[in-house]
């Protein structure tokens, strides 16, 4: 097993992360110029339906081969035997359930997608092992070149078919190709190592093993869909596609800061740490760093963002994505907690703290359930928007409570001090914001250019007079 550093495991995902995102970004912005809104919607119903299945598909059993260090050969062929068999099973369960959600939203195109995409979720399922393996013996440079490669190459092939009329079939086959081809990479790189064969018999061995660490993690994930679908799944239904797809493009947009910091450092963490599960002083100083490089950023860029909507659209996707300005406003002052929140489950993980994960995870989907229902009854996508940016910043201090006074035992109060300057900076980014606001050009890239200029500015005079540079200074230190 290799012997690696949290900082220098992110710095390997962080190249291979970056390089996929300045793709995906491109490749985005592109298919934003060729397919409409309601192609988007389409695909993010299907994917709301899809990421449920999915948690069954996994069931926490990742996290717990990641967790557990003694499990052997005959153990992983063992669970993958069982993941084979199941995961045929859920793909051939998703292409029946395809005909109940043409029937929910009145439309017959999601029966072909449906079975097409149940291609996807017998993929994944298969590949749940392999990954977990890989990620278990920390081989973040091949999985890095791997995150790289594969989403190059299949979003050209998307936009291929998307230029030759393909439509929402476009989205759809790029999920298809990028599962099945991870699959092959993934299973020719571990089979031979970690003894991936066909298990006489479905035993259950190797699951029972992990069974009381990976419940929690699937009641986590079960109960966190809801939290992250119940919008799409309502807007879908309530205002169609096409207003699915400016809330959706809005959502993703706002995720992409997540995609590029806080999802480089994640899938790193508990690899790292848990080797540490006994250590939760250990644990919680090396967290607190990483939380506070992520709250400055995450402050500098929901404000930005939140300024810089109109121009972001449309820059990003062009003017037929203008409605997606209010929502994206909204969503944005959401960035910063969503850089933190993002982080906590990885924690809890390495932590052994399944249990608390979960419970976090059910007090956050009540709350952004009564978030989103309140904007569906007022029939106002604006506040189901806005709602769902007090909802994430509520529960920003909710799991940080439960993370880190009752699983790593540090008092709160003293956490959260740590972060007043950021209140500071806030302030200061508003008011520069409002500030410049009539004083901007009304060509984009200018707009956009003198904006971030200035919010830079500010943010350095902050870093400066507050010495919260040393957080930046802190990611250079070899112990890290």
């Amino acid at each position: 097993m290799a012997n690696i550093s949290l900082k220098k495991a992110a710095l390997i995902n962080a190249a291979s992360k970056y390089t996929s995102i300045l793709f995906s970004i491109a490749f985005s912005m592109i298919l934003a110029r060729i397919l409409t809104p309601e192609d988007y919607g389409i695909v993010a119903v299907t994917t709301v339906f899809t990421n449920f299945f999915s948690i069954f598909a996994d069931m926490g059993i990742s996290a717990g081969i990641i967790q557990y260090k003694k499990l052997t050969r005959e153990d992983n062929a063992s669970i993958f035997s069982l993941m084979l068999a199941f995961g045929l099973f859920l793909g051939l369960l998703f292409c029946g359930f395809s005909f109940f959600i043409a029937e929910f939203y009145r439309n017959d195109v999601y029966v072909p997608i449906g079975f097409l995409l149940g291609l996807t979720l017998f993929g994944s399922t298969l590949n749940i092992v392999p990954e977990a393996l890989l990620l278990k013996d920390k081989r973040f440079v091949m999985l890095a070149k791997r995150n790289v490669i594969i989403p190059f190459i299949t979003s050209l092939m998307t936009i291929g078919l998307a230029f030759c009329g393909w439509k929402y079939y476009a989205l759809v086959m790029q999920s298809i190709l990028s599962i099945w081809i991870t699959f092959v990479v993934n299973f020719y790189t571990t089979h031979k190592d970690y003894g991936l064969y066909l298990y006489h018999g479905l035993t259950g061995r190797g699951i029972r093993k992990i069974f009381g660490y990976s419940l929690y993690q699937f009641l986590f994930g079960f109960i966190n869909y809801f939290a992250r679908n119940l919008d799409n799944l309502l807007i879908g239904r309530v205002w169609g596609e096409a207003a699915l797809g400016y809330y959706d493009k809005a959502y993703r947009l706002m995720c992409y800061p997540n995609n590029s910091l806080t999802h480089v450092i994640t899938p790193v963490l508990q690899p790292i740490l848990s080797d540490y599960q006994d250590d939760k002083r250990y644990i919680y100083e090396k967290y607190v760093k990483l939380l506070k490089f992520l709250s400055l950023v995450g402050v500098f860029l929901s404000f930005f963002c939140y300024f810089s909507a109109s121009d972001i659209i449309a820059f990003m996707f062009g003017p037929q994505w203008t409605a997606s300005v209010p929502y994206f406003e909204m969503l944005a002052l959401a960035v910063w907690s969503q850089l933190q929140l993002t982080s906590t489950g990885s924690i809890f993980q390495s932590a052994g703290s399944t249990k608390k994960l979960f419970i976090s995870g059910s007090i956050n989907t009540v709350i952004t359930a009564i978030a989103i229902l309140a904007g569906v009854f007022n029939d106002n996508l604006w506040e189901v928007s806005r709602n769902v940016m007090i909802a994430f910043n509520i529960e920003f201090f909710i799991s940080m409570y439960l993370l880190i006074h009752q699983c790593l035992g540090q008092p709160y109060l003293a956490f959260l001090k740590n972060f007043l300057p950021e209140i500071i900076l806030a302030l200061l980014l508003c008011i520069g914001g409002f500030s410049i606001q009539a004083y901007l050009p009304n060509q984009v890239i200018l707009s956009l250019f003198l904006r971030f200029i200035v919010f830079a500015i500010l943010f350095m005079v902050f870093c400066r007079i507050f010495h919260q540079f040393d957080y930046f200074l802190l990611l250079r230190r070899k112990n890290v």
